[in-house]
């Protein structure tokens, strides 16, 4: 079924990536998916993550954005996106943060 959840920027302790690497199933499918982790203080106490996302199409820049996000909601300035971020082509230039938008939509 379908899960959903939040996790307000200012709770985010953490966030990680998992590149793959070897294979599953009996050697014969090679791992592709990187995974990124995002914990909370109250997440890892037993080793589990609050949070676990894999197949992103773009891991490293939705882990820039999560931290571009949390520094911006810690200085007051909820939604909005740093521009060095959008420059370093984490966020299409073209859409603005309006991709950023359609980005955590789809994730959701």
């Amino acid at each position: 079924g379908k899960k959903s959840k939040t996790i307000p920027f200012d709770k985010i302790t953490d966030c990680d990536m998992e590149e793959p690497a070897g294979t599953s199933c009996f050697c014969f499918i090679p791992e592709v998916l990187t995974t990124v982790n995002i914990d909370t203080a109250s997440s890892g106490q037993d080793g589990s993550r609050e949070l676990s996302i894999a197949g992103l199409k773009n891991p490293l820049g939705f882990k820039k954005l999560t931290w571009a996000m949390k520094r911006s909601a810690s200085q007051g300035r909820s939604g909005v996106i740093p521009s060095d971020v959008i420059d370093q082509g984490n966020v299409d230039n073209k859409g603005g943060q309006g991709s950023v938008t359609m980005l955590l939509t789809e994730i959701r």
